[in-house]
């Protein structure tokens, strides 16, 4: 309820801009933001699917101490890929144009010339 609450608040103030969710698993957030603007009509915004599409990183533990004992990347059911993600927008028929995947590591995928305004992340 709350991610098409904020959706429809960004299309209702006509705040510019496109969505995107980062780490979205099998994509279950991005279908519900391209129903709502199929919804609403809107033809102009996208909405950018961005993950590493094979789970999480391995930590590293160096920069980031805390996280020396986690395990998050042996999660198996993290790691869903490219593939799946796009099947489940087709099951809604909702993959097209207005989709956009970024697939890579953040570090690596987010500095991308093709992002531009984002009201909603």
């Amino acid at each position: 309820d709350d991610l098409q609450r904020v959706v429809e608040q960004v299309l209702a103030e006509e705040v510019p801009g496109d969505l995107m969710e980062t780490g979205v698993w099998q994509g279950g957030s991005c279908i519900l933001m391209r129903a709502v603007l199929k919804a609403w009509g809107d033809t102009q915004r996208k909405v950018w699917v961005a993950d590493s599409f094979q789970g999480c990183p391995e930590p590293d533990p160096e920069a980031y101490p805390q996280d020396t004992h986690d395990r998050h990347h042996t999660f198996t059911n993290l790691q869903v890929p490219l593939q799946k993600v796009h099947a489940n927008f087709l099951d809604f028929e909702l993959l097209d144009t207005q989709v956009e995947f970024v697939a890579g590591w953040f570090q690596e995928s987010m500095y991308n010339p093709r992002l531009e305004a984002l009201p909603a992340l």
